[in-house]
């Protein structure tokens, strides 16, 4: 099984929508590999919903987000992991400075966009805007998750 973490700030926007987003286009059949996705924050409060805009986000796109519960990212999260996508280099600065023997398994989530060339890999935190900028984080975090998703599908049937 590969374990995916996707992490953020404060869990309750940009992780949890990509965990959303991966679960929602991962089914289980018919796949290569078995994949679970969870996801943490850096700075989260344990408990806390999704925001209602990253719930809103999701719906027009069919994807449900209730029901999460926000968590903070703990060291057994980040040593289970097979796989650490992160929001933006601060996350994986701040990962790494407390375990940098895991630094080969982090990510830039949107690494795995289309146009990757783009010298900003981040992902802008949309908290605290309107849901038009909440959907524009929504897309960036779709297109990389299917990106991501394709690159697994691929690796484990070329191993296959």
């Amino acid at each position: 099984m590969l374990k995916l973490l996707f992490v953020c700030t404060g869990n309750i926007c940009r992780s949890p929508m990509a965990e959303a987003i991966f679960k929602h286009y991962w089914p289980q059949d018919d796949r290569p590999v078995e994949v679970e996705a969870s996801s943490a924050g850096i700075s989260a409060l344990d408990g806390d919903d999704a925001t209602r805009e990253a719930r809103e986000a999701l719906a027009e796109e069919g994807i449900e987000l209730s029901g999460h519960s926000s968590r903070i990212l703990t060291s057994e999260m980040i040593f289970s992991a097979d796989l650490i996508l992160v929001m933006t280099t601060s996350h994986m600065r701040a990962i790494q400075a407390e375990h940098p023997e895991v630094a080969d398994k982090i990510k830039l989530l949107k690494e795995y966009a289309a146009d990757s060339s783009d010298a900003d890999h981040n992902i802008a935190d949309p908290y605290g805007g309107d849901l038009q900028r909440y959907k524009r984080s929504m897309q960036e975090i779709k297109e990389s998750v299917l990106n991501l998703i394709k690159e697994i599908d691929d690796y484990y049937r070329d191993m296959g």
